[in-house]
């Protein structure tokens, strides 16, 4: 793991949202008990599936 608990292999994006979508997500976020960062990852890993494991 890298510094601040992530993994070397993951990437850094910047991602504009719009003032009320980004409410919206800390507000879920506060109910899931999640910080933004990974309610946003959550979300995004629900919907993008892993691609199926190859033998």
């Amino acid at each position: 793991m890298g510094s601040g608990g992530y993994s070397a292999d993951m990437k850094q994006i910047t991602l504009r949202l719009p003032d009320d979508l980004h409410a919206r997500l800390k507000e879920l976020a506060e109910h899931e008990h999640r910080s933004l960062h990974a309610q946003v990852l959550h979300i995004v890993q629900q919907a993008v599936p892993a691609p199926p494991d190859h033998p």
